[in-house]
């Protein structure tokens, strides 16, 4: 019933029998529809929307995506950071390499503290995506820790690329650098 509105271009029936379906129940159909009619007005009940749809569909990658820029450019960091992690494991569950390099370089510049969040997303990303990818990514980690000066993570970052790669030279070198920084 609600495609025959949409094909005749009906979307207050439309919205309105979205609303309906979801006064008995989250459903992704009805919630996408309806954030596409709200998207369609400019509705600023848009991302309320999206956010149901984000709890119920986990395949959903783009749409968290779009909710971690909306609060980060909000100021609310923590929420951005929460949407961003989704994201992260959604795109890694889709093998979408890009964009997890995307939001991985992200979430290092907000989040570089949170080293054992990296260290667990660098095993799911070697997983489902590869060993090197993962370990290109943790040097990203790295060099953060090593302008800081923590040598102890920053020498267990790289035992880990290692571990992928035994004979990468950039890893090499930089081990005997921080191991020189902590002697």
């Amino acid at each position: 019933l609600i495609n025959i509105f949409i094909d005749n271009h009906r979307t207050q029936i439309v919205e309105h029998l979205c609303v309906r379906v979801l006064d008995y129940g989250e459903s992704r159909f009805a919630l996408r529809t309806l954030a596409d009619c709200y998207k369609e007005e400019g509705n600023s009940a848009l991302y309320d929307i999206w956010e149901r749809l984000v709890k119920i569909d986990y395949d959903e990658a783009d749409i968290t995506k779009l909710l971690a820029e909306k609060y980060e450019k909000d100021g609310d960091i923590e929420a951005a950071v929460d949407f961003y992690k989704k994201a992260l494991y959604r795109y890694i569950n889709r093998r979408q390499s890009n964009s997890v390099k995307e939001i991985w370089t992200h979430l290092v510049s907000l989040i570089p503290e949170e080293i054992d969040f990296f260290y667990h997303v660098q095993r799911k990303i070697s997983k489902n995506m590869g060993d090197d990818r993962s370990a290109m990514l943790m040097q990203e980690v790295y060099v953060h820790y090593k302008d800081k000066g923590d040598w102890n993570t920053s020498i267990d970052i790289l035992k880990i690329i290692l571990a992928y790669d035994d004979k990468d030279s950039w890893a090499r070198k930089e081990i005997v650098e921080c191991f020189r920084g902590k002697y």
